[in-house]
């Protein structure tokens, strides 16, 4: 039986999230995230920094667990403003042990 591509290719993938490495870093993502959706102060600041360095004015995206998509976006949103979330971070004493590392 030949199966869709893109129901393998879904299942490639959502066994692929499993990975314990993978599962961390998500969860660290999404750790990231909620810092910033819960504090107006960080996103002004994160706009600040975002228009200093020259980066797009782009809020960061959350994750929803059942869609593969949206943790897709998530990360693809950290790495475009990863400096920005640095600098706000780094400026952040109770926050800045978020900031991601290169491993991550």
């Amino acid at each position: 039986r030949l199966s869709c591509f893109g129901h393998s290719l879904d299942l490639a993938i959502s066994k692929g999230l499993q990975l314990t490495r993978v599962e961390m870093a998500i969860k660290k993502c999404r750790a990231l995230v909620e810092t910033f959706s819960r504090s107006w102060k960080r996103n002004r600041d994160l706009r600040e920094k975002q228009q200093f360095l020259g980066l797009p004015s782009h809020k960061l995206i959350g994750n929803v667990v059942t869609r593969w998509g949206s943790t897709y976006a998530m990360i693809s949103r950290i790495i475009e403003q990863q400096q920005a979330i640095s600098a706000v971070l780094a400026e952040d004493r109770k926050n800045w042990h978020k900031m991601l590392t290169d491993e991550e």
